[in-house]
């Protein structure tokens, strides 16, 4: 994963933004330049990809970053992980620093079946494409299994945590 680009100086993202770690808003403080917001207004939209984005200066930054360093006034790891896992979250409880082992802990699992599990020969396998936890008669004590092994994995990241 390529590291990101340095935030701007946080004097100036401090110019332009306040940032409320209890909501999570990043909000305008000053008009931009050739701008139709106004001081006030909530800075930041959604991308495809769940993120906020705010536009600054000729580029687009991610607001859960901007967030990290005028809260801390360093610049951000970097990976930062939602909690929650809901990308537009961005009040300060919600984020933490992240690598990537972590933030595969840390995704949402959807499926035919209960994650970690497959139906295999009238009986139910837990695990993972490359790790073997088990068959059981249930899917349920299947997917036991497999939760028990993400928490171990994982840890304070696992969705199970």
């Amino acid at each position: 994963m390529p590291q990101p680009k340095p935030l701007p100086p946080v004097e100036l993202l401090r110019e332009y933004f306040d940032y409320d770690p209890g909501s999570g808003l990043l909000r305008w403080k000053v008009r931009p330049a050739h701008s139709h917001v106004s001081p006030g207004d909530t800075a930041g939209s959604k991308r495809s990809s769940g993120y906020l984005q705010v536009h600054l200066n000729g580029s687009n930054l991610l607001v859960h970053r901007v967030a990290w360093k005028l809260h801390t006034g360093e610049e951000p790891p970097k990976l930062i992980d939602h909690k929650d896992r809901n990308r537009s979250n961005n009040t300060w409880t919600n984020l933490r620093p992240g690598s990537p082992k972590a933030n595969q802990g840390n995704r949402s699992q959807t499926g035919r079946y209960l994650p970690g599990t497959w139906k295999k020969h009238n009986r139910w396998q837990a695990g993972t494409p490359t790790k073997y936890l088990g068959m059981y008669a249930t899917e349920e004590e299947a997917h036991q299994a497999y939760v028990q092994w993400h928490l171990q994995e994982f840890g304070e990241f696992s969705i199970y945590a």
